[in-house]
């Protein structure tokens, strides 16, 4: 087998799997103004450091704050 073809069946390997990551994630929920008063309510309880530590790091995991509950 040549180096073009490994390497092409490589890429459509690569390909395939993160088309299955997207295909398998999570469609919007709707918001309502139950669920924009609860997050509007976390969002306020939440410290600058507590915000920043959520949407930073590496990957996609959503990191836990026991004390909000979330």
């Amino acid at each position: 087998m040549s180096r073009l073809v490994r390497i092409s069946l490589c890429v459509a390997a690569a390909l395939a799997f993160a088309v299955c990551e997207f295909a398998s994630a999570q469609a919007p929920v709707p918001s309502s103004p139950q669920v924009d008063q609860r997050v509007d309510a976390i969002l306020h309880k939440m410290t600058l450091e507590q915000k920043l530590d959520y949407i930073g790091g590496t990957g996609f995991g959503v990191r836990a704050i026991a004390s909000l509950n979330i």
